[in-house]
């Protein structure tokens, strides 16, 4: 019997990252050396560059989908899976594959997880105090996940002020980061270009309308505000955050329309380009939230209507559809809707 030929290290470490997450988790078995091989930071940093179908996660009542859109027409569930029934789960930002989520027990305490739904590994943060907004990120130099915690502090003067915190995956300990001078929109933080975004107000004003989105860099643990487009101000708007291909969305909801914008170069305000104006609603119901989530392959965009339901646009096409799931009614309406990439990232601090 011939002898298999020997592998440069080089093409070694380029091909194992290359390899569907399903070999690598079984490749783990293998041996003790296997499992640790493939655990090393190197091939998982490595492995997430190679997850470029963006998945979508459904949640219906203790049921999970996992979603790939090969195009506007064709779904495809690829996971599911059930946990037990947690109907306040929310999940609160996605990095690298991984989910923060928090939900609450039976004696109405709130725990917060860090979740990998394709390994099916939790970790429960330890010491969680509720706090108005989450995030998740990465921060490469220390090979470590944060998690990102601002709480709302209220001064004598009642102008007050954010207090920043930080949960460190490696050191399994919270700590105080930076207090803020802005009062923050209690959503999820937005993960684009190394920095979790939120919609926020300045402390030193009376006005309840968050008119600004500030960034938080994980990296240098410092806040910025992060300068808008030139859109129309009009009477009565709403705006809103999220990340596109790997780009900072805005949203502007008017009285008649809906209106966002991508910034293609991070941080220089020249670089907004409009990616849509949508005039006509369905049936002419007034959007509360349209979110873009990720472009299908035939060019298509799918967003988040309403928090709760998957509708598609096509710039070629007037107005908006519900997309058509395999398995799943239109008439369902999903207790969660988020992006996700599949990853094989450990969670072990």
């Amino acid at each position: 019997m011939s002898r298999l030929p020997h592998i440069p290290s080089e093409l070694f470490f380029d091909i194992i990252p290359s390899l569907p997450i399903k070999t690598l988790a079984r490749f783990r078995c293998l041996s003790k050396f296997w499992n640790n091989f493939i655990s090393e930071s190197y091939v998982f940093s490595k492995h997430v560059s190679y997850s470029e179908n963006l998945k979508i996660m459904l949640r219906i009542s203790n049921l999970f989908h996992i979603l790939g859109f090969e195009s506007s027409g064709k779904v495809g569930i690829t996971i599911a899976m059930s946990r037990e029934d947690q109907s306040s789960l929310v999940v609160l930002g996605s990095c690298n594959g991984l989910l923060c989520i928090t939900y609450e027990l039976g004696n109405l305490k709130k725990v917060c997880y860090l979740w990998n739904p394709w390994t099916g590994e939790f970790f429960e943060l330890p010491n969680y105090k509720f706090s108005m907004a989450l995030g998740v990120g990465y921060k490469p130099s220390v090979n470590d996940y944060i998690v990102l915690s601002i709480e709302r502090h209220t001064t004598i003067n009642c102008r007050g002020f954010s207090r920043v915190s930080g949960f460190s995956l490696a050191t399994n300990l919270w700590r105080w980061i930076i207090d803020i001078p802005y009062r923050v929109q209690p959503k999820p933080g937005v993960l684009v270009s190394g920095a979790l975004h939120w919609l926020a107000v300045s402390s030193w004003t009376s006005s309840d309308t968050f008119n600004l989105v500030i960034a938080f860099n994980i990296a240098r643990e410092t806040v910025h505000e992060v300068p808008l487009p030139n859109f129309k101000y009009y009477n009565e708007f709403n705006m809103d955050v999220a990340e596109l291909a790997g780009e900072l969305c805005f949203v502007c909801y008017y009285k008649t329309s809906v209106e966002a914008w991508l910034m293609k170069d991070y941080g220089v305000k020249e670089s907004w380009t409009r990616l849509f104006n949508i005039k006509e609603f369905i049936g002419g119901v007034y959007i509360k939230e349209l979110i873009p989530l990720c472009f299908t392959k035939d060019g298509a965009l799918l967003l988040r209507l309403d928090y709760r339901y998957l509708v598609v646009y096509d710039p070629n096409i007037v107005g908006l559809w519900f997309s058509h799931i395999p398995g799943i009614w239109l008439s369902d309406n999903f207790d969660t809707i988020t992006c996700y990439t599949q990853s094989a990232v450990r969670l072990k601090p």
